[in-house]
């Protein structure tokens, strides 16, 4: 399944898997962007809230707030693979644990070997990113890969902080 050019404006409230545009995918979201309010517990984001496949050419200007696995773009990515791709950030990211600017928890996840874990690549985050534990200006952790990305919004938690990846 697929889900393409569609965007959000409008506010987004959720315990669990919360998305601007995507609450779960598992197909292909692409070129998709939100720009509203997107607050929840576990697992939020601006675009999909959890990432079991492929991201592409999508931002965030929002605001997103939660506690754990919150991301500008993606809050969990994950699956045989997961990727995300061409994307970026710019609104205000606040979370307790797994917190980044593009993504908030990028990898095997659940300590399943069974995951090949997920791939953030060529994307960037200019929102400032606010959290405890595991904060990042793209990714707030990573298990896998993140290559060709940056940051150069203001980062800050208490332990396991970085620029780039917490």
């Amino acid at each position: 399944s697929a889900v393409a050019d569609c965007y959000n404006t409008g506010s987004v409230i959720s315990n669990e898997d919360a998305g601007g545009v995507v609450g779960y995918n598992s197909g292909t979201v692409t070129n998709c962007y939100n720009t509203g309010i997107v607050t929840g517990v576990n697992t939020v984001s601006g675009v999909v809230g959890e990432n079991m496949d492929t991201v592409t050419d999508c931002y965030n200007e929002g605001s997103v707030n939660g506690n754990d696995n919150i991301g500008g773009v993606v809050g969990f990515s994950d699956g045989d693979g997961g990727t995300v791709t061409g994307c970026y950030n710019e609104g205000s990211i606040t979370g307790s644990n797994y917190v980044g600017g593009v993504v908030g928890y990028n990898g095997a996840g659940y300590n399943d070997v069974e995951y090949s874990g997920g791939t953030v690549t060529n994307c960037y985050n200019t929102g400032s990113v606010t959290g405890k534990d595991h904060v990042g200006g793209v990714a707030g952790i990573n298990e896998d890969t993140v290559t060709d990305c940056y940051n150069v919004g203001s980062i800050n938690g208490n332990k396991y902080v970085g620029g780039v990846v917490g």
